[in-house]
This record gives structure tokens, sequence and C-alpha cells, in this order.
């Protein structure tokens, strides 16, 4: 359309020069005159029309070239079309998948704002409930540590009663050594009363022995009685069961 147009502009053009070179050699006086002033404007116009139509073809070549880039140009504009609208259909999907998870987090919203109130009504019923836990710890605190001082008081007497459960298992060790030692010096004592003696004799001896409840002993005895004398000496000696050794020495006289 373009070519076309342009055709027709340079055509009229053309016709328009042609046209004036006419009639300005019409205007010439004498024949020969205006036969030459034809030839010589056919011939300028023959030129003018060559340049025009290198020009034409110069112009027809340069809009060509225009004409390739805007149906290039139309290609990409249908190419973009194509991507607008796959975009539009995309944007359409994401704006619907959008929407759809617009109505989800509105119902989370709504779902968090329960839970937000079933936690507040828990957490005061929490609290209640710590609070008389709390009230019974404190109760049991009191009464174990009250516990605890009896027990100490316990461990205290039972201590004290150890102790003299020990003083008097010891004093009964005592007692009852005592006990033996004293059964065994009793007997210590029978056995050396026990001892006979010949008494016709310068020197005699004797032994004896003897036992008193748990306790026994053996003695021994020498004695010596001069003839024609006054006088008389015994030495005696015992052992006993207790380990208790005694000596006794006796003088006696008469007249």
């Amino acid at each position: 359309m373009q070519k076309v147009i342009l055709g027709c502009v340079c055509a009229l053009v053309l016709f328009s020069t042609e046209l004036l070179a006419v009639g300005t050699c019409f205007g010439t006086p004498g024949a020969d005159e205006s036969i030459k002033c034809l030839d010589k404007t056919d011939v300028e116009l023959d030129k003018r029309i060559t340049d025009n139509k290198v020009a034409i073809d110069g112009v027809n070549g340069r809009v060509d070239v225009v004409d390739a880039k805007v149906n290039g140009l139309g290609a990409q504009v249908a190419d973009n079309t194509a991507a607008i609208n796959s975009n539009k259909a995309a944007i359409d999907g994401v704006n619907g998948r959008v929407d759809a998870v617009d109505v989800k987090v509105n119902g989370l919203d709504a779902g968090i704002k329960d839970n937000s109130a079933a936690i507040k009504n828990n957490d005061v019923a929490i609290n209640t409930r710590v609070d008389g836990i709390e009230g019974r710890v404190n109760q049991n605190t009191t009464a174990i540590e009250d516990l605890n001082n009896a027990f100490k008081d316990v461990i205290k007497a039972e201590a004290t009663e150890t102790a003299l459960n020990a003083r008097i298992d010891s004093v009964e060790s005592k007692l009852a050594d005592t006990d033996k030692r004293l059964t065994a010096g009793i007997a210590g004592v029978a056995a050396i009363a026990s001892i006979p003696y010949v008494t016709t004799n310068k020197f005699s001896y004797g032994l004896g022995v003897a036992q008193y409840r748990d306790g026994n002993a053996i003695a021994g005895g020498v004695q010596f009685s001069p003839k024609d004398s006054n006088l008389n000496a015994r030495i005696t000696a015992a052992y006993d069961s207790s380990s208790n050794a005694s000596v006794g020495v006796g003088v006696a006289g008469g007249w």
C-alpha cells in the first residue's frame, strides 16, 4: 500500500513537471525554438524520470526494509500477545490459588482465635490447679518438716537409749566380772580353810580345793611348829578360776 501511494505521488509530480515544461516551450516564439525547447525538455524529463525512478527504487528498498521490520514486529507482537495471554492464564491460576490460600488463612485465623480463647481458659484452670497443688505441697512440706523433727528426736532418743544400754551393758559386764571374781575369791578362801595339817609334826603341809557357785579354787599351805615351843607359823596360797592368786601368812603363840 505504501509503495502504491508513493508511486502515485511520484507520477503526479512528474506529470505536473512535464506539463509545466511543455507549457513553457509552447510559450516560446518560433516553431523551431519550440521544438528545440520540447526536445530539451524531453531529455530533461527523461533524466528526471530516471533519477526519480532510482529514487523511487531506493525508497521502495527502504520501504521493503521497513515493511520487513514491521512484519517482524507483528510476529513479535503476536508472540508477545500469546505470552501475555499465557501469563494472564497463569496469573489467573495463581490468583485462584491465592484466593484459596486466603480462605484457608482466614479459617486458620478463626481457629487461632478459638485456640487462644481455649488456651486462656486452660491457663486459668491450670493456674488454679497449680495454686491448689502449691498449697498442698506447702502443707506436705510442713508435715515432712514435722516428721523430720520427730525423726530427729527419735534418733536422739535412740542414741541416748543406745548410750544408756551401752553403759548398762558395761555396768552389767563389770558386775558379772566382779561376781565371778567374788565367787572365785570365796572359793579361794574356802580352799585355804579346807587345808588340813598334821599337828604332831614339826613341819606339815596340806592342799585344799573348794567351789562356790560358778567359782572354784585350789590352795596349798605349809605349817611350822617347833617342839617344846609355844609358837606356830603357817603360810598358805590359793589360785582361783578368775586367775587371782592370794597368799596368807599367820603366826600363833600360847602360854
